[in-house]
Order: structure tokens, then C-alpha cells, then sequence
């Protein structure tokens, strides 16, 4: 006897007498290429493609999660430079940048951008793969007026931090 319920994201439900309660989860989980990871289930999801490049997009209101697979080998720095064209050089600073998220050892570079007041950081690193593509992760945060890490962004990592893994 199965139904179907429409139900809210916190919830109870009777069914054939029983009392079942429902909650929803906070998170969603990514699951491409060479990387697992939850992210926030409010985060906007975007999907593009082109020959030899796939690109996800998870966007939050301050934070967003960045992945890319290319179908040829990609140096980081060919990346990085390609972004800091469509910035304007005057408007960026380019530094190494290293970092571990749970248990994954990341070394990349940090873009500081600034256009019309708007402060904004962009981490990249290149993740190794035995495949013969090319695959980053990135994470951009809109900083707080003071130039402070945004609470989304605080947050989000602290979510990578106890669930990203390397596939």
C-alpha cells in the first residue's frame, strides 16, 4: 500500500495509522569527475558544455563552487590567466595559494579582484587525475565590506572540510 505525500521540508505524516516524520536535508551532494563533496541545497546548480570542456557552477549568494573538466591537458596558470583577462589586469592580484580541505593537500593561486569597490577572491587549484583531462576546483567568495571572508563562505568550507574526497 504505497502513497504518495506532499509534504513540506520539516514534516509528520500519518500513513496507515503510523505517525512518520519527515525532514528534508540541508545539503545536496556533488558527485563529478574526480571529486565528491555536499554543498548547501539553496545553492543554484548550472551545468555547461562545450567541446572538450564542462564546466558546474554551485552559486550561493557570497559563495561559489567552481568545477572544471577539460579534455586536454590545462596548465593552472592557463586558467588563472584567462581570468584575470576577463577582469582586467589592473584590477587583480595573483598569489600562490596552499590549502587542505578535509584531507586533500591543495596548492593553486588566489586572484584578489577589485571593480567599483566590489572586493572578490578566487581560489584555484588543479586536482590530478590518471585520466587524460584536466580538472579544477575553484571557490569564489564576495568578501564583506571590511575585506573579511564572507559567513557563506566560512560556512561552505567548513562543509567541504568534513566532506570532500578524492575519487
Amino acid at each position: 500500500n504505497v502513497q504518495s505525500h506532499l509534504t513540506t521540508a520539516v514534516d509528520t505524516i500519518i500513513d496507515d495509522g503510523n505517525e512518520i516524520f519527515i525532514k528534508t536535508l540541508d545539503y545536496l551532494t556533488f558527485d563529478k569527475g574526480v571529486v565528491k563533496f555536499s554543498y548547501p541545497k539553496y545553492f543554484a546548480y548550472e551545468f555547461e558544455e562545450d567541446y572538450a570542456f564542462k564546466n558546474w557552477t554551485l552559486n550561493g549568494s557570497d559563495f561559489v563552487i567552481m568545477y572544471f573538466e577539460l579534455g586536454v591537458y590545462t596548465e593552472l596558470d592557463a586558467l588563472t590567466g584567462e581570468m584575470v583577462k576577463s577582469f582586467g589586469v589592473d584590477n587583480c592580484k595573483v598569489e600562490e595559494k596552499k590549502t587542505k580541505i578535509g584531507e586533500i593537500e591543495l596548492s593553486g593561486k588566489r586572484i584578489d579582484v577589485e571593480i567599483l569597490g566590489q572586493k572578490l577572491t578566487y581560489d584555484l587549484y588543479r586536482l590530478e587525475s590518471n585520466d587524460a583531462k584536466s580538472h579544477f576546483i575553484a571557490f569564489q567568495d564576495s568578501k564583506k565590506e571590511n575585506g573579511g571572508d564572507s559567513n557563506e563562505y566560512r560556512e561552505g568550507l567548513k562543509i567541504l572540510n568534513k566532506t570532500l574526497i578524492y575519487k
